[in-house]
């Protein structure tokens, strides 16, 4: 099945997007990743649910191309907190000893050592 025939809401499509930001990202495309995510996670929230796994990471690859790309302090230093928000409800929903859990806890820790001034 075509995930764009599936129309804005339905899994497939929601996948395909986030595989696409994956993409952009690996190719430090930041800009256009950050637009990207900007609509898809809030999509990822509304169908699956704030602590479904897919929204998780829409929300952490959407904070990783705020960081890693030319924002604002101000939208680094929400970036930040959005990593932190997430890895949180990681920690609630999975368990802080869940390897994503801890993966997304290290990469935290990264970009705050980065980002002291935004911590």
């Amino acid at each position: 099945m075509d995930p764009l025939l599936s129309g804005k809401e339905h899994e497939e499509t929601i996948r395909e997007a986030s595989n696409y930001a994956i993409n952009l990202l690996d190719l430090r495309r930041f800009k256009e990743a950050k637009s990207l995510l900007c609509k898809w996670a809030p999509v990822a929230q509304r169908v699956f649910g704030a602590e479904h796994w897919r929204t998780l990471s829409l929300r952490e690859d959407l904070a990783r191309a705020t960081l890693a790309g030319d924002s604002s302090s101000k939208e680094k230093r929400k970036a930040l907190q959005m990593l932190e928000d997430t890895v949180a409800v990681m920690r609630r929903v999975l368990g802080p000893q869940h390897p994503e859990t801890q993966r997304m806890q290290e990469s935290l820790e990264i970009y705050r050592e980065e980002f002291p001034t935004t911590a």
